[in-house]
């Protein structure tokens, strides 16, 4: 038996591995899928965070509702905008208060407060309301009331939660005298919700 002796030269050798060029080509398409990609999903993760976020009013109006029942006492509920949040909030009513005291407790009101019944909303979330020419943004301050005695809210009103100023609601947060609270996607009718 022979033993046959070889000679590893470096031509014979395999070369394992990805040169330079090779590299960038797959980081070149690697960012041109990213590109492509992270619009669509920065779109998906706005319309999810408005989603939830309609909901959440939503349910705080229904909470606040449920409170002024079992409480005897009505609730108002307040927007107030931070540097960098909005909220609104559930303030129970002290009827006795007269309007001086009442600017003076919208003075105490914060969105950093932990004991009154709130939804925080970032400042990329417009609040829009909806009124005879369109829909224009919503003022700090009052919303409405809800009053014990009735169990409903003292008016009816028409909420748009969207990404910017200039486009129409993505989200509707209907707030009815007799029909309650409702929460749907905007599809550009004129009775939302319905």
């Amino acid at each position: 038996m022979r033993f046959h002796r070889t000679q590893f030269t470096p031509s014979r050798l395999q070369q394992h591995g990805v040169t330079l060029i090779e590299l960038l080509i797959v980081l070149s398409v690697l960012a041109v899928i990213c590109a492509i990609a992270f619009p669509s999903f920065t779109y998906s993760r706005q319309v999810a965070v408005m989603a939830s976020r309609s909901a959440e009013l939503t349910s705080l109006f229904q909470l606040t509702q449920s409170r002024a029942i079992n409480q005897s006492q009505a609730y108002r509920l307040i927007l107030h905008q931070d540097e960098n949040t909005q909220c609104i909030i559930a303030q129970p009513v002290n009827e006795k208060a007269n309007s001086v005291s009442r600017t003076g407790a919208m003075a105490k009101i914060s969105c950093q407060q932990t004991t009154l019944a709130m939804v925080r909303l970032p400042k990329a979330i417009q609040l829009k309301k909806k009124v005879s020419e369109g829909w224009v943004l919503l003022p700090d301050g009052d919303l409405f009331t809800i009053d014990f005695r009735t169990q409903r809210p003292s008016h009816n009103l028409t909420l748009g939660l969207s990404r910017d100023l200039a486009s129409t609601p993505d989200y509707i947060v209907t707030v009815r005298q007799y029909l309650g609270f409702d929460v749907c996607p905007w599809r550009e009718v004129a009775s939302a919700c319905s």
